[in-house]
């Protein structure tokens, strides 16, 4: 999405990622900057985690003059371009985006609650968690987290939506990639049709291979309590709960890995 988006020749885009030089991931991303890092330099969190700079809770403390630096680093680094800012985070700074930049659009992207589990959990990075004072509060397991994340997204993008926002699926995106993007462009009053034929061809990412979180829900102890975070965001964007609707196939998972190990 924000490389569909951030892709424009007169936008300017700006991510969390760290690894800016890899190119083949996000080249439209040329800033140089990491969106949290640049949050975290300016406010102040409160409490940080032991050994590390990130707080625990990713929500900052009020403060307006820093609201009024960071905004103004990001006009600096957009010279004049619309700026486009891709930071899944930031569904906890809502308040201070909208401080910063008042009609600012917000594109909520969802996907499959199965999928976004298993990318956030298959390599034991905590760092795709939300940091809220809630989610710190449940029990230390990951696919609970995981499942509270999800849960705590669909329930910000609910609670702040207007005529401001967009959500975007992003199965259909993957599926019906002309269509949905027009109707994205459409929002954002983005009127480009060679550029829409352009961004069709930006590869996605499509595995269908749930293996490795049906394996790890299904034997889960706390299985229950899961499905039950994921209950009404599947509802709200009509998701499957049944986890046994997803492919998951042990050996296609395992030569996939493979591959990729040794690419």
């Amino acid at each position: 999405m924000s490389r569909i988006i951030g892709g424009l020749s007169d936008h300017f885009l700006i991510t969390e990622h760290s690894f800016k030089n890899k190119v083949k991931f996000c080249p439209e991303d040329v800033s140089g900057i990491e969106d949290n890092a640049l949050w975290w330099h300016y406010f102040d969190f409160g409490e940080y985690e032991m050994n590390k700079n990130r707080p625990k809770v990713d929500i900052p403390q009020y403060d307006e003059d820093k609201i009024s630096i960071v905004r103004n680093i990001y006009l600096q680094q957009a010279q004049g371009k619309r700026l486009v800012i891709k930071n899944a985070s930031n569904i906890l700074r809502i308040d201070f985006i909208k401080e910063m930049f008042p009609n600012a659009l917000f594109v909520f992207c969802i996907r499959n609650p199965w999928h976004t589990l298993q990318s956030m959990t298959i390599k034991q990075n905590r760092s795709f968690l939300l940091r809220t004072v809630r989610i710190n509060q449940i029990d230390n397991d990951l696919f609970v987290r995981a499942a509270a994340s999800w849960n705590e997204s669909v329930r910000l993008y609910i609670q702040n939506k207007n005529t401001n926002w967009y959500y975007a699926k992003y199965e259909d995106l993957l599926h019906h990639t002309f269509f949905n993007i027009k109707k994205l462009f459409s929002f954002l009053e983005i009127n480009d049709q060679e550029y829409i034929e352009k961004a069709t061809k930006i590869p996605f990412t499509n595995n269908k291979n749930y293996f490795y979180i049906k394996k790890h829900i299904n034997r889960h102890k706390n299985k229950d309590q899961i499905i039950q975070l994921l209950e009404h965001g599947c509802r709200y964007f009509s998701y499957s709960l049944n986890i046994r609707q997803n492919k998951g196939n042990r050996i296609v998972y395992h030569l996939n890995r493979l591959t990729s190990k040794i690419k």
